[in-house]
């Protein structure tokens, strides 16, 4: 069906009559479907769009566009500094926090100074045994920090990210400032006392019954996907948002860095908590809900909740997705779990031989990588997009952080290192690409069940992630430090096929067809 014929089928629905009624077989080929407000779908079927949405039904699947759920209005901007303010809280204190528990390990065993004791050191070297033992209980204990905050997350963000369809997305952000604020006071003031390390991830359990950061994630999600209308302008906003999410990233590294050399570990954190915390008040006082009550669905108990994220999946009316949609899923889940754990395994990487970095020098690392990928989200997806489908540029993203693995393992020197951040600028757009996708093929009434479902799969990958690469990296550490980099590398590429195997089930134009559904439905309404 050409573009011409599609706009005019969309102007048409509002003085025509559709050429079929409900005893009516459609045409064969592309058909449209009008919307209605009188049908009601069979029991256990998933809800047919909204009034307002157009929905092109090809040979291999359905792409629903619809109009944006609420309407923006500048309120809605204030979105911007409540995810600053909590991005760069948390990043300081992931950072901060991580640096910490080496130099307790280091007090513990009885190195005084902020030298890695035998970094440099001969092999058979008393120094360099001393040097191994230190990075192998601080990648111990990073394990059970992250394992304190996922464990918990998989359940909790799972089920208040599927009642944000019940009770709004502005509870989740609510929720996650609350948390983080609680999380960030506990931490300093286990700085503070030099409490056991176990008091650190005592505070990250507690923030992790409310989901952790994927809450935030999925309320990101969840509130652009509100604001924004399916398809390409979707695709944007959420890239866009990404994009920043790594801005803000290498903005609290690079400040990270400064305040624990210059100040300590204590200062930082506390800063963090006040972030937070002031972020918790704008979002009380000033954050405008996205989700309105006319959109909200039924709310349900924990149990169905739980179930709720299932029924994109096992609806019947969701057969003819159901392919693509779950390669997207593990697409989604693979690019994840190479990149969940990454940077926690490379500071550890650069601590150790040959590197020997310190802090500062992390930061400007992990900082430069950040940027680069979050100049690619904010910059190129624009021109990107023009040229290119979602599926395209999931592919070139995992083909590019497939190659920065393999150099980051191969790395010898600092200059080679450094390398890494230009090579994998390109290495998140799959990201969020797979969210437009995923968020795309799914009807409005069950975006936040969805939001729920890609939390969880975050929690399952930061859970694996966490356990599988800390023991690959402590098994392989003294045969060859950047072996667990060649595993990720594997992984990466794996997302490479899949992304092939999705394309062979989609019809060659299917991505395009509903960027032009969109374009024409945003023409319609502007025209009304």
């Amino acid at each position: 069906m050409s573009r011409e014929e599609r706009r005019s089928l969309l102007h048409e629905t509002d003085t025509v009559k559709p050429p079929f009624d409900d005893t009516d077989t459609p045409p064969a080929g592309d058909t449209v479907t009008f919307p209605t407000d009188t049908v009601t779908p069979p029991a256990g079927d998933t809800v047919a769009p909204p009034t307002g949405t157009f929905t092109t039904t090809t040979n291999s699947t359905q792409t629903c566009v619809s109009p944006p759920a609420t309407e923006f209005r500048k309120a809605h901007a204030m979105f911007l500094p409540v995810t600053l303010l909590l991005y760069v809280s948390v990043g300081i204190g992931y950072f901060t926090t991580q640096q910490w528990i080496q130099h307790y390990v280091k007090i513990k065993l009885g190195f005084k100074n902020d030298s890695m004791p035998g970094c440099n050191a001969s092999k058979n070297s008393t120094r360099y045994k001393d040097f191994h033992e230190v990075e192998r209980q601080t990648a111990q204990w990073s394990m059970y920090v992250t394992l304190a905050s996922m464990v918990p997350s998989f359940f909790a963000s799972a089920i208040v990210s599927s009642y944000s369809d019940s009770v709004g997305r502005k509870f989740l952000f609510v929720l996650f400032s609350g948390s983080t604020t609680i999380r960030l006071t506990l931490c300093s003031l286990a700085i503070y006392f030099k409490w056991d390390l176990i008091w650190i991830v005592v505070a990250i359990r507690l923030d992790g019954l409310s989901g952790s950061t994927h809450t935030s994630g999925s309320a990101a999600m969840a509130y652009l996907a509100d604001l924004t209308s399916s398809g390409h302008h979707r695709t944007m906003a959420l890239t866009m948002n990404d994009g920043f999410q790594m801005i803000c990233v290498t903005l609290s590294l690079v400040v990270a860095g400064v305040f624990v050399r210059q100040f300590g570990f204590l200062l930082p954190m506390i800063v963090c908590a006040g972030m937070a915390c002031f972020a918790f008040m704008l979002t009380l006082c000033f954050l405008p809900e996205s989700h309105g009550r006319q959109n909200r669905s039924e709310a349900q108990s924990v149990c169905r909740t739980l179930l709720r994220m299932t029924d994109i999946y096992t609806s019947r009316s969701f057969n003819q997705n159901k392919a693509p949609y779950l390669i997207l899923i593990f697409c989604y889940f693979f690019q994840e779990l190479v990149g969940t754990h990454r940077t926690s395994i490379e500071i550890l990487y650069q601590l150790g031989q040959p590197f020997c970095w310190s802090a500062d020098k992390i930061g400007v690392f992990s900082a430069a990588r950040h940027a680069t990928q979050g100049l690619a989200g904010l910059v190129f997806i624009v021109p990107l997009k023009r040229c290119m489908s979602e599926s395209y540029i999931a592919a070139m993203s995992a083909f590019f952080n497939t190659g920065s693995f393999i150099l980051e393992a191969l790395a010898k020197s600092d200059i080679i290192l450094y390398l890494v951040p230009v090579l994998a600028t390109f290495g998140f757009l799959a990201i969020p690409m797979f969210k437009s996708l995923l968020s795309r093929m799914t009807p409005a009434d069950k975006q936040g069940s969805l939001c729920a479902s890609i939390a969880a799969m975050q929690c399952l990958c930061g859970v694996v992630a966490s356990f599988l690469f800390s023991q690959i990296y402590r098994a392989t550490v003294t045969v060859f430090h950047g072996f667990v980099f060649l595993i990720l590398a594997g992984l990466a590429g794996l997302v490479l096929v899949l992304i092939v195997v999705y394309r062979i089930t989609q019809s060659p134009d299917v991505e395009d067809e509903g960027d032009e559904m969109e374009n024409d439905v945003s023409i319609q309404t502007a025209e009304r």
